[in-house]
């Protein structure tokens, strides 16, 4: 006979893209739990309503719209290219940023690695021709940079800072 008795484990929620997704996890026949076992099984929940939404984002034709303008719009941040590689967004695998791929663009002194993280374009360019360090030529910027990292605010920033790097040799 089956433990009729169920205790709820874990619950995770989200309302994102337009959508409400809840699972529940109840167990019965186990009575306690320890920490443990109680964060792994709320991994578990959370995974399953990650994935929940990553199916219904895949059925949405909004999605390759949207992926095909983020790229567009990326794309016009460089003056000339010669080729480009969509990517999967390096930020995040979470379904919310599957309508926001990055690119590696290739461009004539080497390349670029290009796209969004919450609310800025992170621009990347080690693989260049004397790649200029961000932190000399952008010492005014009040913004992430790394070597040969900038982050940028907006579309025209970031055609600005890739003009920049690019005119730097």
């Amino acid at each position: 006979m089956f433990n009729k008795n169920f205790k709820n484990v874990a619950i995770h929620s989200v309302c994102t893209m337009g959508m409400n997704i809840s699972v529940k996890i109840d167990v019965a026949g186990i009575e306690e739990f320890n920490d443990e076992q109680q964060n792994r099984i709320s991994q578990h929940c959370s995974q399953i309503v990650e994935e929940l939404l990553r199916s219904e984002k895949a059925k949405d034709p909004n999605v390759e719209i949207q992926k095909k303008q983020v790229i567009q719009n990326l794309l016009e941040c460089f003056s000339e290219y010669i080729s480009f590689q969509e990517m999967p967004n390096q930020y995040s695998n979470h379904p919310v940023y599957l309508s926001s791929p990055w690119i590696k663009v290739k461009t004539p002194r080497g390349y670029f690695v290009i796209g969004w993280r919450k609310r800025v374009i992170s621009i990347e360019w080690e693989n260049i021709s004397n790649p200029p360090d961000a932190r000399q030529i952008f010492p005014n910027e009040d913004v992430t940079k790394e070597k040969h990292l900038i982050h940028a605010w907006s579309y025209d920033d970031a055609k600005r800072y890739i003009q920049t790097v690019l005119n730097n040799k």
